[in-house]
Formats: C-alpha cells, structure tokens, sequence
C-alpha cells in the first residue's frame, strides 16, 4: 500500500515542483514562447539604458481588441521624464503591424507613460516595441510579447 501511494504522489510532487520553477516565459495557444502577463514585469531596453515596466494594461492580460498599457521607464531607479514615447505592435510570424503603426503616450507622472489605444486585431503572436525619443532623436526601446489568443 505505501509502495503504491508513493508511486501516485512523487509524480505529482515532481510536476508541482515545476510548475513553481517556470520561466517567466512560457508555452501558450500560439506554440512559442512569450512573456507571460503580469503587472510590473520589466524588461531591459535594447540599449540597455533603461528599465521599462508594464504596470498595467487594459484588458489585463493583452487581449484582441483595444489595448491601453500604463508603462514606467527607469534608469540607475531614477525615472526617465520628458520623453516623447511611441508604441509600436507587430506581428513578426505575419510580417506585418498595426496601421497606424505607432501611437503615442502621455506622460501622467514622472517617468510613467500611458499609451493611446492600439489595437491587436488578431490571434496570434504580438510583439508590442516601446520606443523612446528625446529631441527628435530615438534613443531606446524595449518591447514584450504575448500570445493573443481566439
């Protein structure tokens, strides 16, 4: 009997155990690995001078449709202000984006940019690139990307 209950159980254990050890990227309707959703996830800008965090979104998880994100830029933890930020979604594995191809943001705190409404009009993979100008010139960007699901 003891023989048998641990036959049952380890398995169990070992799958918990997993599920708690996952990468923050992971497997979705869409078959490859993206960012899994969750309020303040940050990423390194390409450049590497920035932090970018997704405070939130709406819908919370990126879904089909109209989406707004609340995203906080940092450098060294300090926030980065005055920045003139676009938003920019594309889907790589369709070779194409939105139109228009970028919005903008408002700055509503120091450091904190929230998009204007872009739309992920489809299922599939989106990656959504936040790129940031001062004086007219790009400087950085970062980008996350998610499973849009049906």
């Amino acid at each position: 009997m003891f023989r048998a209950t641990v036959l049952v159980a380890l398995p169990l254990l070992l799958l918990a155990a997993c599920e708690e050890d996952r990468d923050p990227v992971g497997d979705n309707a869409c078959g490859i690995p993206t960012d899994r959703y969750g309020p303040g996830m940050t990423v390194m800008s390409e450049g590497g001078n920035w932090d970018v965090s997704l405070l939130s979104s709406t819908p919370a998880p990126p879904d089909k449709g109209n989406n707004v994100w609340t995203v906080e830029i940092t450098a060294e933890g300090e926030p980065v202000q005055g920045l003139d930020v676009r938003f920019e979604s594309l889907m790589p594995e369709h070779g194409h984006g939105n139109t228009p191809p970028y919005v903008g943001a408002d700055e509503t705190e120091p450091g904190v940019y929230v998009s204007d409404a872009f739309d992920l009009f489809m299922s599939g993979v989106w990656v959504v690139r936040i790129h940031g100008a001062q004086d007219g010139v790009d400087v950085d960007a970062a980008e996350f990307a998610f499973c849009i699901e049906g």
